[in-house]
């Protein structure tokens, strides 16, 4: 059945079925925060740095090479941003 609310980018046999504690409303999330908050911040920064590379090996192979640098540097920033988090938490330690 499809959820009319469902983000098309998730499929939705992955959205929880049962609100409780510790449930996450998947549509409100895109994947690389889902892998945050499931598998924490390294795993969220290595998605990041995957993707990186990935767009910066393929920007002038595929025939996009303008959206391709500018997913670069939405990467980049998001990438960025988890390390400061990363940081933030480690200095409260």
């Amino acid at each position: 059945m499809s959820n009319p609310t469902q983000r098309k980018d998730i499929p939705n046999h992955y959205a929880p079925t049962v609100e409780g504690e510790g449930f996450i409303n998947i549509s409100d999330v895109d994947s690389i925060e889902y892998t945050r908050i499931q598998l924490g911040l390294d795993a969220a920064i290595a998605v990041c740095q995957f993707n990186i590379i990935k767009y910066a090996t393929r920007a002038l192979r595929k025939g996009t090479p303008i959206e391709d640098t500018i997913k670069i540097g939405v990467y980049q920033q998001r990438m960025l941003n988890y390390i400061q988090e990363k940081e933030k938490l480690e200095n409260k330690k």
